[in-house]
């Protein structure tokens, strides 16, 4: 389990102990250090800033708001309409199509293809059994909210 004040090993050892592209693994990195769990030091690597448990497990939750908010492009610019166009065609309403995926939006980081979680839940020596046991409850019940209210406001209907 890496510690409070513990020297992050390089990008290459890292990615491949965690088993994600140096891509995804930048990614996840950069959104610590925004988060002030890792700090850069120039010419000293990265470091270890900030280890609480219950923070990186309601982080895995909170992300979800972000990228509720800013969307996934390549989701929702390239999957989702050709899903509403095939849809369409056999009668199911484009709109319908779209208000599934804003709604599903909530269990996106309980999914095994998030790079992100793989990383976060190595930090803090969990596993990812245990991520879903903590976040499924708070996803599912966003999700529910979501469809409560969108029903109340007619956005949806039965």
């Amino acid at each position: 389990m890496i510690q409070q004040d513990d020297n992050l090993p390089g990008e290459r050892d890292l990615s491949t102990m965690l088993g994600c592209s140096r891509t995804s693994l930048r990614e996840a990195l950069r959104v610590l250090e925004a988060e002030g769990i890792v700090i850069a030091k120039p010419g000293g690597g990265r470091y270890v800033q900030n280890v609480d448990h219950r923070l990186v497990m309601e982080y895995s939750f909170d992300e979800h708001a972000i990228h509720f908010l800013y969307g996934e492009r390549p989701y929702y610019f390239g999957i989702v309409p050709i899903l509403a166009e095939t849809a369409s065609q056999i009668g199911i309403n484009k709109l319908e199509i779209a208000q599934a995926s804003l709604l599903g939006q909530p269990l996106y980081l309980l999914s095994p293809l998030v790079g992100s979680v793989y990383v976060l839940i190595g930090f803090v020596g969990i596993n990812f059994r245990d991520h879903i046991k903590f976040s499924t409850k708070y996803a599912v019940g966003s999700a529910l909210v979501m469809i409560v209210v969108g029903i109340i406001t007619g956005a949806l209907s039965i």
